[in-house]
């Protein structure tokens, strides 16, 4: 119902501009009354600040941490071609600037000398690429300049739980698939397999031909996305799908697991051989990313935020994969929480 001429959404709009001036509830409130002749109770600033919240109306940006970011660059400049830390504790600030550096990534590739007009992109899953991919297909809808004529999207590991698509690139995919409103063509290469594949019937899903033939596409991929996460979170993924026995537990515990990359496990020396193990389905192995990083000049960028459950940083994983000798990555996005530990004094930490 209208308000003094106001539609509801209007004057949803302008209480949370106020809000955005710095203004306080009572402020707001005088405010509403004084320039739109709108009289509020003393909840409705807040009530209206949170609906507008419920249906994804509001943005906050966190400012970059500059001096954790140098830090980074003077310790890794040599190698990580861009690092960006987000001041914050949650994992959503991270994804949201994850998807607008790729989105820059993707630019690049089509500018001189390049000049690319397909660019092919390499998605792992998780909770943390979904939301890079959701965020990706919104700046796709908002501006194509300088951007590439297609952009090919790869799937790069495969389901792992029969009822949440959150972990699947095909599943999330749908963000991007064939979009009138996406200002730039799109196309895909599934991961034609699903769910966590055992011993046994690794080899025979691998010499699947459609496997083989995604396999080979992946060789051409000028950008792969991923995350990581951390074996001390139980809600990463090793966690819940590769310690099916105690003797792969065991394994893990003495090749010296710090967390996954891409689902793949990952050591204090470098990835670990995951033979014999039960584990999801992956097109690439970790060895095969550092070849094409070195070799073809693939980009890897890693989105890095706290547990999206717990909220707990991923320091371990983050210091393993940027002290390890072969590179995994070349650009990264992480936050404040995660990158802080790793300093004290100025001076760079060895975590436990």
């Amino acid at each position: 119902m209208a308000r003094n001429g106001l539609e509801p959404i209007e004057v949803e709009a302008a209480v949370c501009g106020y809000f955005c001036r710095g203004l306080r509830a009572e402020e707001v409130s005088r405010e509403m009354l004084a320039s739109h002749g709108v009289k509020l109770t003393r909840q409705e600033p807040y009530r209206i600040l949170s609906l507008a919240g419920k249906h994804n109306r509001l943005r906050y940006v966190p400012p970059q941490h500059d001096h954790l970011r140098q830090k980074i660059r003077e310790r890794h400049g040599a190698w990580l071609r861009r690092v960006e830390v987000v001041s914050t504790a949650l994992y959503e600030h991270v994804t949201e600037a994850g998807a607008h550096m790729l989105l820059d990534l993707v630019r690049d590739l089509a500018q001189p000398p390049l000049e690319k007009k397909v660019v092919r992109i390499g998605f792992s899953g998780g909770n943390t690429m979904r939301k890079v991919a959701r965020c990706f297909a919104d700046l796709l809808r908002k501006d194509k300049d300088g951007l590439p004529q297609t952009i090919v999207f790869h799937a790069l590991v495969s389901a792992l739980e029969l009822k949440d698509p959150a972990n699947d690139p095909n599943g999330f995919f749908t963000y991007l698939w064939h979009d009138p409103t996406i200002l730039v063509e799109t196309d895909f290469v599934l991961l034609p397999t699903g769910l966590v594949v055992d011993p046994q019937r690794f080899q025979q899903v691998w010499d699947n031909s459609e496997v083989q033939r995604a396999r080979e596409l992946a060789q051409d991929l000028d950008l792969i996305c991923t995350s990581a996460s951390c074996w001390l979170d139980d809600h990463g993924p090793l966690k819940r799908y590769m310690t099916d026995s105690e003797e792969c537990r065991q394994g893990l515990l003495q090749q010296g697991i710090r967390g996954d990359m891409m689902f793949l496990p990952v050591g204090s020396k470098g990835p670990i051989d995951a033979t014999g193990m039960s584990r999801a389905f992956t097109l690439l192995q970790l060895d095969d990313v550092a070849r094409l990083l070195a070799t073809r000049g693939t980009q890897v960028l890693l989105v890095l935020g706290p547990c999206g459950k717990c909220a707990r940083p991923k320091t371990e994983i983050l210091e393993t994969l940027l002290g390890l000798e072969k590179h995994h990555l070349s650009h990264l996005v992480t936050d404040s929480k995660t990158a802080a530990p790793l300093f004290k004094n100025g001076e760079w930490l060895k975590t436990p």
